[in-house]
């Protein structure tokens, strides 16, 4: 790459030139903004990374290929109870950092932006901007990126370091593979610490380190947990290892209060479980360089737009400092817990703490397909009906906000309970009023309470400790329903004993499931859990719109038929041993009651698809009650949505 002669005047600068820096360089030149991007110069550390689907979906949009990628669509995890499981769906890529790093730099310089080598002093403010300098040399520009990494004293709750090393002759057997070691001490608050392993080209691979606290790892340390792991018994060092600090102390306050937009490391977005951060940094420096593009003659509205952005993108595993010793404990001790349990609870949470992907992506490949004239009026609802929900349970329950949220764009367009209550309270003929959307928020924070007590029940108390697998779905099924309730009660206290008979349904029909003495009637029972799951926000969504009590009733109907369809199509994708829209497996619902299908065999995939084309139809029979309206049209795409897997 050739630097261009840099300009001291820019409309925006961007202080660090690895991806955060470059990926937002690249698409603030691309908008056509000014742009300096300041390069340090200093070598790329050579060994891979895991490049989430998001991140690859992104990074395409800036232009060129960078096709030096290794396909990821398995993950190996490792529990410290010494489970195995593979997490399918992952959609990523391993990759040579130092190789990914290039092409953004690259696709900067490419689209025009201006790259200066050298270190930059930090960034202050001045007249209408920011102020820095590189080299003697003197950059004057509207708006300020910082995407320096993380401080090198960054320790402590909120700090730790990563040791990574390339080896060769190791015996993966996956492309990645994450490992929790068992914690080295008794202290219920010791930092995580993280292993992962990246399969590399040819017979390498690059195992990473994270330790989270003022103990950084070394060697000696890599060392020992590549000697207890049989899968490096052969390996041996294949380069110098590579070290840097790490800052997992994301908060939005404090980025509002730093000099100019940090992003990645520079914002503390690393994960504290697992140590992973490339993805968000990438995310972060994209949101960065929107919000710019957006605002580009206001550097504080820029600001603050990166500040929502953030707020929206990043929630549940980053907060504050207190939460990673109180909650991030708690939430290791019931993924250890559950390690060996395909619950969707547990499912969900796994993939929403764990993995480097879009909130999004949580929801599974399904969506709705809906034209602008029906996706445009909706979008704002559903945006009011995340930040609500996340709002709600983001500060006791960091990863359910991850779980209940999902967070670009895309989100706006999958399978979620607000989708038919929205598009029945457009029933009565007026548009829907904003407050509903609270009432939205609580039906969907109900749904994934219920989710959480749809788990299998234990066969016996343990006789010592605690079940952490039980104990979290407990405290956590509790807390969602009672936030939810809480909801319903400030927004539509007219609504609150409609909701309460609700959720008291929903409690009868799994005790009845859980008790019944043979699978069939568990299995009826089942659809009729999943067919009151959807019922409730049709009927209230209908009531809230000012809807003719036939249409209500109707609606009502078509939510029961909705639900159960639902159930079928899952028994379809587990049948056949594919990803369900709830992330579970075949056995998993067999052990939870969670199948109207209990027997396999011949001819249980098509009586499965069978039952959810049925139920489908009597959907579609129940929205003739409101035909050719706008809820008809978005009823009938979310019930194409649901029933999909059984047509295919």
């Amino acid at each position: 790459m050739t630097p261009r002669s840099p300009s001291p005047d820019a409309e925006a600068v961007v202080i660090g030139g690895g991806p955060a820096g470059a990926a937002a360089a690249a698409l603030l030149a691309r908008r056509g903004v000014a742009t300096v991007l300041v390069d340090a110069g200093a070598p790329v550390a050579a060994h891979d990374v895991l490049l989430s689907g998001p991140t690859l979906r992104a990074v395409a949009q800036l232009g060129g290929t960078f096709a030096a990628t290794r396909p990821v669509e398995t993950l190996e995890l490792r529990s410290a109870g010494g489970h195995v499981r593979t997490i399918e769906g992952v959609g990523g890529a391993t990759a040579d950092r130092a190789a990914f790093t290039a092409f953004l730099r690259d696709t900067a310089a490419a689209l025009g932006a201006t790259v200066l080598t050298g270190t930059a002093a930090p960034v202050t403010a001045a007249a209408g901007g920011y102020r820095t300098t590189v080299g003697g040399t003197e950059v004057l520009a509207r708006h300020a990126i910082v995407a320096t990494g993380a401080a090198d004293a960054a320790r402590g709750p909120s700090g730790g370091a990563v040791h990574a090393r390339r080896v060769t002759g190791a015996a993966l057997g996956a492309p990645a593979s994450l490992t929790l070691p068992p914690p080295r001490t008794a202290d219920p608050n010791e930092p995580p610490t993280a292993l992962w392993a990246l399969a590399g080209a040819g017979d390498t691979a690059t195992v990473l380190l994270l330790r989270i606290g003022a103990d950084e790892p070394d060697d000696a340390d890599l060392d020992a947990h590549l000697a207890a792991d049989p899968r490096f018994a052969g390996a041996s060092p294949a380069g110098p290892p590579v070290r840097g600090p790490v800052s997992v102390g994301f908060s939005p306050d404090a980025v509002a209060a730093a000099a100019g937009l940090p992003v990645g490391d520079a914002a503390g977005l690393v994960n504290p479980f697992t140590g992973e951060g490339l993805s968000n940094a990438v995310q972060s420096g994209l949101l960065a360089a929107e919000a710019v593009a957006a605002h580009r003659a206001d550097p504080d509205a820029a600001g603050r737009a990166y500040e929502r952005r953030l707020r929206r993108s990043f929630v549940g595993y980053f907060e504050t400092a207190r939460h990673a010793s109180r909650r991030h404990s708690l939430t290791r001790r019931v993924l250890d817990a559950a390690a060996e349990d395909d619950h969707p609870f547990f499912a969900k949470a796994r993939r929403a703490v764990l993995l480097p992907e879009g909130l999004s992506d949580l929801a599974g490949a399904d969506r709705l397909g809906l034209e602008g004239r029906d996706a445009a009026p909706m979008a704002p609802f559903l945006v009011a009906c995340d930040e609500v929900a996340v709002a709600t349970v983001r500060a006791e329950w960091p990863f359910l906000a991850r779980i209940a949220l999902a967070g670009d764009v895309r989100s706006r367009d999958r399978l979620r309970p607000a989708v038919p209550f929205y598009a029945a309270l457009l029933a009565g003929g007026a548009p829907p009023a904003a407050a509903h959307a609270t009432t939205a928020a609580a039906v969907e924070l109900a749904t994934l309470g219920a989710l959480a007590f749809l788990s299998t029940p234990p066969e016996r108390p343990p006789e010592r400790g605690i079940d952490w697998a039980l104990t979290s779905t407990v405290l956590a099924g509790d807390f969602l329903m009672a936030q939810a309730s809480r909801l319903v009660a400030d927004s539509a206290p007219e609504a609150s004993r409609s909701f309460a008979d609700w959720l008291a349904e929903l409690a009868e029909l799994r005790a009845e499931q859980l008790a019944a003495a043979t699978a069939a009637e568990a299995a009826a029972l089942s659809a009729r859990v999943f067919g009151a799951l959807l019922e409730y926000p049709a009927r209230i969504g209908a009531q809230f719109g000012g809807a003719a009590p036939p249409a209500v009733a109707a609606l009502r109907e078509y939510g029961h038929q909705c639900g159960r369809a639902f159930l079928h199509a899952e028994d379809v994708l587990a049948l056949r041993g594919e990803r369900t829209r709830l992330d579970t497996t075949r056995a998993a619902m067999i052990a939870a009651r969670l199948t109207a299908v209990p027997e396999d065999g011949d001819g249980a995939v098509a009586r499965a698809a069978s039952a959810a084309r049925e139920a489908a139809d009597a959907a579609r029979a129940a929205l003739a009650a409101v035909a050719g309206s706008p809820a008809d049209r978005l009823l009938r795409r979310f019930l194409d949505a649901v029933v999909r897997p059984a047509e295919s």
